[in-house]
């Protein structure tokens, strides 16, 4: 049940049920063609649902800062807390027990903690306060996220809280797959009972899909949509937030057709998953 997978929402939950979802969505793009009109209502009923009840990015970070925040206090109760903290982005560490293959360097820790001049209450209060700013500006549309620049209180949260603006793009994208799914769908049922592809999206609501959705890459804007001869071309202009005229983003020297934060070009439904 995808639901259970959200009943704690935290950035790890959250990457393990969008995994599970690339997984449904494989199949099911393979399968949309084979659906009859019942059928692929029904798919349509179900996965509008399911968009519905996944989380927002805001009650990810709402739940990722009570398990983060418990963390660093479980360490600043240490007595080498200082030791032990500058070890969160050595991927050899361990944060319950403490351990880690790599020598601590304390030039290293003198560098970050800025010669130890950080009581445990500050930087406790301060990435606490650090999470209560990144929640706020969390209702933003993704481009206007991205052009945020927070200043954190401490080195501890420059290192904790980049991990959430690649956390913020994979929900989007995830999304934004989705609903290029649900979208397929409803192409396909209306050229079921029309024989023919709709000349807008605009023409599938509310008879086929309830609302159109908006591409998460844009502030407000729908899906790019064409017809070209006997099918469609379906896109979002992509991180780059350009539109590049369905020019799908491709990985150099890589098969695959997954597409990170940083690419450039424009996400396509039925090329990039």
């Amino acid at each position: 049940d995808h639901r259970d997978l959200h009943s704690f929402p935290t950035r790890r939950s959250s990457d393990l049920s969008i995994a599970i979802q690339a997984i449904v969505r494989k199949d099911s793009w393979d399968m949309i063609n084979n659906l009859n009109i019942t059928q692929t209502k029904e798919a349509i009923e179900k996965l509008e649902k399911i968009n519905k009840e996944l989380n927002s990015f805001k009650s990810i970070l709402s739940e990722e800062k009570y398990y983060s925040l418990n963390m660093c206090l479980e360490t600043l109760n240490r007595k080498d807390w200082r030791k032990q903290m500058i070890n969160i982005d050595d991927d050899s560490y361990d944060f319950f027990t403490g351990q880690s293959s790599q020598n601590t360097d304390i030039k290293k820790i003198k560098n970050i903690f800025g010669a130890f001049g950080l009581s445990r209450r500050r930087l406790f209060n301060g990435v606490e306060s650090d999470f209560d700013e990144l929640i706020k500006v969390s209702d933003l549309s993704y481009p206007e996220y991205c052009k945020t620049d927070i200043l954190y209180s401490n080195k501890l949260s420059e290192l904790l809280m980049p991990v959430f603006d690649k956390a913020r793009f994979k929900c989007e994208y995830n999304r934004c797959l989705n609903e290029f799914l649900l979208l397929q769908l409803a192409l396909h049922a209306y050229k079921l009972e029309h024989k023919s592809y709709p000349a807008k999206l605009g023409d599938l609501a509310p008879n086929y899909i309830k609302t159109i959705p908006t591409d998460p890459f844009t502030k407000n804007d729908q899906y790019k949509y064409t017809i070209t001869s006997n099918t469609y071309l379906l896109y979002s202009i992509g991180p780059d937030f350009k539109d590049n005229g369905g020019r799908a983003v491709i990985q150099q020297n890589s098969n695959s057709r997954f597409v990170s934060y940083e690419d450039k070009g424009d996400i396509v439904a039925g090329y990039n998953r």
